[in-house]
């Protein structure tokens, strides 16, 4: 069973519907996902041509993120380990 594992030192701004939060990033396997309140949520494959992010959850957004071992990978955000 692969378990949700915090990435050191990553960390992501969301926007939760018109809220910015600073997030931390977590992994299972090399899917990157962020705690919200009611879980874990995943990261999924950036939108056209903008900078952000989609998720499992439609009113949240990935704005930014930075950490060792995150890589975009066909404009999906993985965790390739340090």
């Amino acid at each position: 069973m692969q378990l949700f594992h915090k990435i050191d030192d990553a960390v992501a701004i969301i926007r939760d519907g018109v809220y910015f939060r600073q997030v931390d990033l977590y992994h299972r396997g090399e899917t990157v996902y962020i705690k919200l309140s009611r879980g874990f949520c995943r990261i999924v494959a950036r939108f056209g041509s903008e900078a952000e992010y989609g998720t499992c959850n439609p009113n949240v957004k990935l704005i930014e993120y930075e950490g060792a071992g995150l890589i975009d990978d066909n404009r999906t955000l993985k965790y390739k380990g340090r």
